[in-house]
């Protein structure tokens, strides 16, 4: 068990699982399972399972699982990603419904130092 400078226990259970424990501000103790794996593709990597000991087993051995058949293990961020960028395009798309339209020509008439702008559209 290696505890370091704030209180943190990182400790190994089996291989590629390993159990965290760290203090809240509050001074509660809490406890996290994590995978630490090095896929097919050799990049080493670190998956959270949560904090129940039985669901954390099973998650690590899913992941070992879909690390054996060569998976894409980042295909569910990558997919998330995806959906959250498709999301902000449609709310800027709504929102700037101008910026879509053809650019139409503007004539502009200087008087002093002021400008006005005089569209052909309007």
């Amino acid at each position: 068990m290696a505890i370091d400078k704030a209180g943190e226990s990182f400790e190994r259970i089996a291989e590629h699982f390993y159990k965290r424990q760290y203090q809240t501000s509050k001074g509660e103790w809490r406890t996290k399972y994590v995978a630490l794996l090095t896929d097919w593709t050799g990049k080493r990597r670190k998956f959270p399972l949560g904090s129940d000991l039985k669901t954390a087993r099973e998650q690590l051995k899913i992941l070992e699982a879909r690390n054996v058949k060569h998976e894409d293990l980042d295909k569910e961020k990558q997919h998330e990603k995806a959906i959250k960028l498709e999301v902000e395009q449609l709310t800027v798309a709504a929102i700037c419904r101008s910026f879509w339209k053809p650019k139409r020509r503007c004539h502009r008439m200087a008087f002093g130092k002021f400008a006005r702008v005089i569209s052909n559209a309007y």
